[in-house]
């Protein structure tokens, strides 16, 4: 099977993504969609990101096909790749065949690891209050939150998101409302939950591929973000949170 995307871009911060909470995924493969999967060590961060058959370029596949891959040498290589270049893909029985195509063409063969393939749980839990957020105010509110305390406590309520960050001599909030435009939509009742800045600040990174942001939140329950990409390419994201 082989495949091909135009921007380097979607899956080298896709993948630099994983591996910021993982050493390998697995990739689930077949006719309609290319999805990548993996869940944290401590089981507190699930990622799922599909990139359907509009995504790409090239998508010639025939069969379906479940394979696993170490993070560390895939997202070496793509490191070298610029937004401009295509990343060609084909698919072996214990093999990927990786072509970075540009002012001049690269190619590297990395190994399939067939151990890492898992099968992720299904949350079917339902989250009371929902936000759509533009990828750049959620970016950054997050890259300011991060910088002062461990925790972020998302506290979703009306036609607000509020997100709050301490440490012992900083108090630092920030409130997205529909009235002011920081917020896209709003629905849902009453919600808070707090979670790791760290985990948060690393998933937001995501936002740079994406052009809607979703947080989805409960009480004291896992939050769900979503990230809608170009050409129906998505991430989903579940944070459990802190108790504190």
């Amino acid at each position: 099977m082989k495949i091909r995307v135009k921007s380097a871009e979607y899956l080298r911060t896709t993948l630099k993504t994983f591996e910021d909470f993982m050493d390998e995924v697995s990739i689930e493969i077949n006719r309609e969609n290319f999805m990548i999967a993996g869940i944290d060590p401590s089981r507190v961060v699930m990622i799922k990101v599909s990139f359907p058959l509009s995504f790409f370029e090239e998508y010639d596949v025939k069969d379906e096909a479940s394979i696993g891959i170490k993070l560390e040498e895939i997202t070496k290589v793509l490191s070298r790749a610029s937004k401009r270049d295509e990343i060609e893909m084909q698919i072996n029985e214990d093999t990927i065949n990786l072509s970075i195509k540009g002012d001049y063409d690269r190619g590297y063969i990395l190994p399939i690891t067939e151990a890492s393939v898992q099968k992720l749980p299904e949350l079917t839990a339902e989250l009371p209050f929902r936000a759509k957020i533009s990828p750049q105010v959620f970016e950054d509110v997050i890259d300011r939150l991060s910088e002062i305390g461990e925790s972020i406590i998302f506290h979703g309520k009306d036609r607000s998101l509020i997100a709050k960050s301490e440490s012992e001599l900083i108090s630092y909030e920030v409130i997205l409302d529909l009235d002011s435009g920081t917020l896209l939509e709003a629905e849902g009742s009453e919600a808070l939950s707090s979670f790791s800045s760290e985990f948060i600040n690393k998933i937001s990174k995501l936002s740079s591929i994406s052009d809607i942001v979703t947080i989805n939140l409960g009480n004291n329950m896992p939050c769900k973000l979503e990230f809608e990409m170009a050409r129906d390419g998505k991430g989903v994201v579940y944070v459990a949170p802190k108790i504190e």
